[in-house]
């Protein structure tokens, strides 16, 4: 449960940081560049915490999913950007593609998680 709250914390970091990149009109507007850098920053920080336990491929279809609908949203309510059916039929899609890969893997206990993994790596 706790890597599901980090995830949902990158998930928000990542949404400010998105938006603040918007507002920093390519980098030339320096406090939402400076917000843009920390928030992300720290979406990263969230997101290799939340990897100790949910596997790469889930946690990575959570954040860019679920980033993508919620910076639809922002672009529709807050920068007045097109949101027709169309969009929200596909950003439906790509929320239960996720729901339905989060909810077909195998779970895995942590310590045979990082067993294999420092296989890997040797």
């Amino acid at each position: 449960m706790r890597a599901y709250l980090q995830m949902a914390l990158t998930v928000l970091l990542s949404l400010l940081g998105s938006t603040m990149l918007k507002l920093s009109h390519g980098f030339t507007n320096l406090p939402p560049t400076m917000v843009f850098i920390i928030s992300y920053s720290l979406a990263f920080y969230c997101f290799a915490l939340a990897l100790r336990t949910i596997p790469l491929s889930v946690g990575y279809a959570i954040w860019s999913g679920f980033s993508t609908a919620a910076n639809a949203l922002v672009g529709h309510f807050y920068f007045h950007e097109a949101l027709g059916p169309a969009k929200v039929f596909v950003l439906f899609i790509i929320i239960l593609g996720i729901v339905l890969i989060n909810n077909s893997r195998i779970p895995m206990d942590p310590a045979a998680y990082y067993n294999r993994a420092s296989q890997i790596i040797r």
